[in-house]
């Protein structure tokens, strides 16, 4: 089922980031992890596997996409964890671009490098979710709220 262990340990960690998103986050926890589950099945669509050896264009376009989309959160909502994510995802847009420019990095280093970026990523999303479920809430009563 999956190539290795650790392979296997991130995906099942991410798909439990996401639904605790989905089950425990705020608006922008839950969209962004809608968000992030189709961009994660649709680079599943557009990657090659059989040459890790060349620019994944398919990759690169869902990760600038998703990179755009973090910067909108960031701008967008009161959340710190964006930052992060986007932090994450422009590290992983680099990566695509060395491979681009013809760095020899190898096809290992490649696919390695985009998963520790996306597990990191997915890391932010679970860290963020947990920190706003213990957010304090303002009810509009100060007797209530301290």
């Amino acid at each position: 089922m999956f190539q290795s262990v650790q392979q296997g340990v991130l995906i099942i960690g991410s798909m439990l980031m996401l639904a605790y998103a989905l089950w425990r986050g705020g608006r922008p926890e839950r969209v962004a992890a809608v968000f992030m589950a189709a961009t994660w099945g649709l680079s599943w669509l557009l990657v090659d596997p059989t040459d890790w050896d060349r620019p994944q264009e398919g990759l690169l376009a869902v990760d600038v996409a998703v990179l755009a989309f973090f910067c909108v959160l960031i701008w967008r909502s009161s959340r710190r964890w964006p930052i992060f994510a986007a932090g994450f995802q422009l590290q992983s847009v680099l990566t695509h671009v060395a491979i681009g420019l013809g760095w020899d990095i190898g096809g290992w280093l490649y696919v390695t490098a985009l998963w520790i970026w996306f597990g990191l990523m997915m890391l932010s999303l679970g860290v963020g979710t947990f920190f706003e479920v213990d957010r304090p809430r303002f009810s509009g009563n100060r007797a209530t709220s301290e």
